[in-house]
């Protein structure tokens, strides 16, 4: 069998394991980026080739006859067994080629994963990314290969993971804003200024620490919220409250517009969030077992461990990486 009439036949079989998940040539159309019309091509085709009908219309629903549901029994061994194979073959040649679909948040792309992807790919000439910002649940029908988040998620389906780093938040606010409402030295005293959170939440319930007391403040939301981090840093710098940032990129931030935003309570801290990085169970391809591993290996060092406290020991550091302080939407969470 050539390798022609193998790939013309795994196309079939992948259309037919689509439609007996989405029950419809539309949505499995969309699940695997194909016109309708390939997808009844291909099953047609494949209902040739085994003389049976696989599939009966019930309604507007594809239903599998008793002939597809045989067939279903294979179709999974049959696509794994194609990967695994596709796989062997490619680590044989020693080559990383193919594509990666990545799911992430804004707030890491900029800065840091952009970056990460520019450098891949031009090392690895023969691979393509598709990356995702948002976690749509059409983006999960496609499984993707990696997603990145900020803080623990539930995903569909079964995931490894692996932690990237931890982000630590620190409180920021504009010498403005400090100098017009003066500067809180004291949780308690967020409740008299306006709160910049990064989520758009009825919830404004906020969990610091200094390492030796925790904590809970409830300052009143601002007038201007937005789930887009790069608009909360421009909203702190602009004067219109005080909010919750990753240390990390507040440093960044402050080193290219020096002056814009400053610490606030700088013994004061939220629990550090771990980036995650999530991918499939099993075998993975070579390209995406390469990316996972330049990804990990190139974490910004502050993601290493939290930012130190002040007048804190190195014991104090490690124990305070590991505090659990109740979660808040006030932080960034997950994938956006």
């Amino acid at each position: 069998m050539s390798w022609g009439v193998m790939k013309t036949e795994l196309q079939g079989i992948r259309a037919f394991a689509a439609l007996s998940r989405y029950h419809s040539v539309t949505a499995a159309a969309k699940a695997l980026n194909q016109p309708k019309s390939t997808i009844s091509r291909r099953l047609a085709q494949l209902e040739t080739e085994l003389g049976q009908a696989l599939f009966i219309k019930q309604g507007s629903r594809l239903m599998l006859t008793r002939a597809g549901e045989v067939f279903s029994e294979y179709c999974e061994r049959l696509l794994t067994m194609a990967e695994e194979s596709q796989n062997a073959l490619q680590s044989l040649k020693q080559s990383v080629s193919g594509e990666v679909t990545m799911i992430a948040p804004p707030s890491l792309i900029r800065g840091w994963l952009r970056a990460q992807c520019h450098q891949f790919l031009d090392v690895h000439p023969q691979v393509n990314i598709r990356l995702f910002t948002e976690a749509r649940d059409e983006y999960f029908q496609n499984e993707p290969d990696i997603v990145l988040s900020i803080g623990e998620q539930d995903l569909p389906g079964t995931w490894r993971k692996k932690t990237l780093g931890y982000w630590q938040f620190g409180l920021y606010a504009s010498p403005d804003y400090i100098e017009q409402h003066g500067a809180p030295t004291h949780p308690n005293h967020l409740s008299a200024h306006q709160w910049l959170p990064f989520e758009c939440d009825s919830s404004n319930t906020i969990y610091l620490s200094n390492g030796q007391e925790h904590c809970m403040a409830m300052p009143p939301i601002s007038r201007l919220t937005s789930d887009n981090l790069l608009l909360q840093i421009d909203s702190i710098a602009s004067g219109y409250g005080i909010g919750l940032l990753p240390t990390w990129i507040a440093d960044n931030y402050s080193q290219a517009h020096p002056g814009n935003i400053e610490l606030c309570m700088s013994d004061w801290y939220s629990a550090a969030r771990p980036v995650v990085c999530y991918f499939a169970a099993g075998v993975l391809p070579l390209r995406v077992q390469t990316l996972i591993k330049a990804l990990n290996d190139n974490a910004p060092k502050e993601w290493l461990a939290p930012r130190s406290v002040n007048k804190s020991t190195d014991s104090d550091h490690e124990k305070y990486k590991h505090m659990r302080l109740p979660p808040t939407s006030m932080t960034l969470n997950g994938v956006s």
